[in-house]
């Protein structure tokens, strides 16, 4: 097994989550929004945790990202750092804070600034193995179309009222692997186990931003 092959599947999990906003700023009528304030949330798929077990794997979060709900699934929440979405819906990009990975007894693999960069629906995110640091690569593909998106408006700002935020709520985004994770998969299990079309994880995430203010 390659060092540089052993990135680990938590990769392939944060895009999704922006395409949806994107689309949701589109539905909204703004041209550019800029989302404040929000989160992502990583729920692994029952085959996911069943692989991660066979090969004693341990998921874990890094710091502010943390791990949230049922211990046993090993769900993670990262802050949402920044995202610009295009309301023509036609591009968009943002970033998390903190990260996540799997400890092994042997091993232990990283995954940290996790983007979606404009004109690529890939998430992307920095990798450390063993303590060695890799360049960015893309780790996932969705379909953000069948997730499920919730908005509550919000109240522009007026002389004397503060208004409030809207707040776009996005769930159940399914998150497939890349042919890229398929083979680290390979690489790091020693079988297929996947394929392109295997649903490893789900995404849910939260953002909101401020109405234009009136008068």
């Amino acid at each position: 097994m390659t060092i540089k092959r052993r990135v680990f599947l938590a990769g392939a999990l944060a895009a999704p989550l922006f395409g949806q906003l994107q689309a949701q700023a589109s539905a909204l009528g703004r041209s550019v929004v800029t989302l404040e304030e929000g989160w992502v949330r990583i729920d692994w798929t029952d085959a996911a945790l069943a692989r991660l077990e066979q090969f004693g794997g341990t998921p874990f979060a890094v710091a502010p990202a943390r791990m949230v709900g049922d211990p046993a699934r090993h769900s993670v929440r990262l802050p949402l750092r920044s995202a610009l979405v295009d309301g023509a819906f036609t591009d968009g990009q943002g970033e998390v804070d903190g990260g996540f990975g799997v400890r092994t007894d042997e091993h232990r693999v990283v995954l940290e600034a996790i983007t979606r960069e404009s004109g690529d629906p890939r998430a992307h995110g920095e990798r450390t193995v063993d303590g060695r640091a890799y360049p960015k690569a893309p780790v996932s593909t969705g379909d953000v179309g069948e997730g499920r998106v919730v908005v509550q408006p919000g109240l522009p700002a007026a002389p004397s009222l503060p208004g409030r935020p809207t707040v776009v709520r996005v769930s159940d985004i399914p998150v497939r692997p890349t042919r890229e994770t398929l083979e680290v998969f390979e690489d790091v299990l020693g079988d297929p186990v996947f394929t392109l079309g295997t649903v490893i994880a789900h995404v849910s995430g939260e953002g909101s931003y401020r109405p234009e203010p009136v008068g």
